[in-house]
């Protein structure tokens, strides 16, 4: 994917998506905790998700209101006004692995050409906690 494939999704959510509360079996849905979501052709209004990557999508949401169709928005708008920078220690650690052949030279101009910023923070990923049967976290000792 390249830097123009990604698009503000908001206000087509916020068209679409009227039920965003309860999933089809009344329990509440915690946004927080979904890790991965699914669209199925074959189901069309029906989004189904799942807290865990291990688990099978089985909870769906109905995502469509009823009565008239809206009118939907032709052209999406895009997510960045401009590629977002990276800050300069990872170009310098990109570039070295360029340099190492860790990275194919071919993709090497695209990693000199990225913008960098001195405000720019590298962010991990949260850990994932662990969860018993009944969705309680496991204490850690």
């Amino acid at each position: 994917m390249t830097f123009p494939d990604f698009f503000d999704l908001k206000v087509l959510a916020d068209l679409l998506i009227k039920n965003r509360t309860k999933d089809e079996n009344k329990e509440k849905v915690n946004w927080l905790k979904v890790k991965s979501f699914r669209f199925r052709k074959d189901n069309p209004g029906r989004m189904e998700y799942k807290y865990h990557h291990s688990d099978s999508y089985k909870t769906t949401i109905s995502v469509y209101s009823h009565g008239r169709p809206q009118n939907l928005p032709i052209t999406l708008p895009a997510l960045y006004k401009r590629t977002l920078p990276i800050s300069m220690q990872k170009k310098k650690d990109l570039l070295k692995l360029c340099r190492q052949g860790v990275i194919p030279a071919t993709f090497r101009p695209w990693y000199e050409k990225l913008p960098t910023s001195n405000t720019a923070q590298d962010f991990l990923p949260p850990e994932e906690e662990e969860e018993d049967e009944s969705g309680g976290e496991f204490l850690q000792n």
